[in-house]
């Protein structure tokens, strides 16, 4: 998911979930912020790191960027960690 912080502005809020299918059991979900760097390079930003620890039912289920990957006002909001205007996205590994 790319976000162009510079044409959202600063006030706008910027929620992530991932979809995950086919999959039954726990799993670690780690999101990690990325500012565009060059043509094909993306640069980490350190401190927009979260984990999520979930168990996945086996069907479609979408993840959430929260502690627990549940829906609630609690979802990361990545708009605070934008290092500055540009194209910035969410990476996420998923590791059971």
């Amino acid at each position: 998911m790319d976000y162009n912080s510079h044409l959202s502005g600063p006030s706008n809020h910027w929620y992530s979930r991932l979809e995950i299918n086919g999959y039954k059991g726990p799993v670690t979900v780690t999101w990690k912020l990325q500012q565009k760097a060059g043509l094909s390079s993306w640069k980490d930003t350190p401190s927009a790191i979260m984990t999520t620890s979930i168990v996945l039912s086996g069907s479609v289920q979408n993840v959430y960027a929260t502690n627990d990957g549940v829906y609630s006002s609690a979802n990361y909001d990545w708009r605070q960690d934008a290092p500055a205007p540009g194209t910035d996205r969410v990476v996420t590994t998923v590791m059971a």
